[in-house]
């Protein structure tokens, strides 16, 4: 899938499975400041009417039917689920690179991206952790993937 979006120009990044429990949501929030490019892919995987994402006054429910949706977020926005069920969706940043889209071209350059992605994945290699701080993150890890019962 990530090999499919990049021949198509998505320069996809930062992939990965999320979780939204039952009866939870996010705090409104912007993922990056309104200037700066900030698009994101959302597949979902397993959801309900009752799981919505809030932009800009309108909510929009994403069925996992196959669909793939693009969506800034660089703008005020919130996910919620108001059902029994945990939602889960593939979640990556995109950067339409070619074009392809009406709405989401990456004007920038996709080599600065890629230095700073770089220098970003060497800050974060960096970080040594205690064993008590990988216990607590563990402790609360656990809280977001495990089904409560």
């Amino acid at each position: 899938m990530l090999d499919q979006l990049e021949e198509l120009g998505f320069y996809p990044r930062r992939a990965r499975v999320s979780c939204l429990q039952a009866h939870s949501k996010s705090l409104v929030h912007k993922d990056a400041a309104t200037n700066n490019y900030m698009a994101r892919i959302h597949i979902p995987l397993i959801t309900n009417k009752k799981c919505v994402h809030i932009c800009q006054g309108k909510s929009l429910h994403m069925p996992a039917d196959g669909s793939v949706y693009i969506m800034w977020v660089n703008v005020w926005h919130q996910i919620r689920n108001d059902s029994d069920e945990d939602r889960y969706h593939i979640i990556m940043d995109a950067y339409d690179t070619k074009h392809v889209t009406n709405n989401f071209k990456y004007m920038g350059d996709i080599k600065l991206l890629e230095e700073d992605a770089i220098a970003y994945r060497k800050n974060v290699d960096a970080v040594t952790l205690t064993p008590e701080e990988i216990a607590y993150f563990d402790k609360i890890k656990s809280k977001f993937v495990t089904k409560k019962e």
